[in-house]
């Protein structure tokens, strides 16, 4: 049950103005949960602790849960380039937000390079592309089955 001062809100318990917010549910506004509690003392984040703990908990348990999908689509992606690194000849994002992209040389453009390289600074781009070039192959249907057996304890 630490602290960390931080912009203020208002006190969970007292509903006073407090700078103090619960450190285990810090950071997880991306996950869906309304981020962290916020305290004026340390006295009114012990009383409203026991009322706290159960959403403190499910916000560290989503947190965990959002890095570890992070972290299988980096895989996914990193092993996938590395299946299918073809060369990019251009990439385009329509105004519509579509992306094109061509993997073979036309009206004498030059061939970027190979995918995992060429789209570095482009990370949305690159995961749009490999994703489209993942769409409804046996390695994706693989990958899946893997992610369903490790998240189910069978690996």
């Amino acid at each position: 049950m630490a602290t960390q001062t931080a912009p203020s809100g208002i006190c969970a318990t007292c509903d006073q103005p407090a700078t103090t917010r619960c450190v285990g549910c810090v950071d997880t506004e991306h996950t869906g949960t309304q981020g962290a509690t916020f305290y004026c003392s340390k006295t009114c984040q012990t009383k409203g602790w026991r009322k706290h703990k159960a959403a403190c908990q499910a916000a560290q348990d989503r947190k965990k849960l959002f890095r570890a999908a992070e972290l299988i689509q980096e895989t996914f992606f990193a092993l996938k380039a590395e299946i299918l690194d073809f060369n990019v000849a251009k990439v385009e994002r329509a105004g519509d937000g579509k992306i094109h992209f061509f993997d073979v040389p036309f009206k004498g453009l030059p061939v970027y390079g190979p995918i995992s390289t060429c789209l570095k600074e482009v990370p949305d781009i690159k995961c749009a592309v490999m994703s489209y070039c993942a769409g409804g192959d046996v390695f994706a249907d693989a990958f899946h089955s893997i992610v369903v057996k490790a998240f189910e304890g069978k690996l």
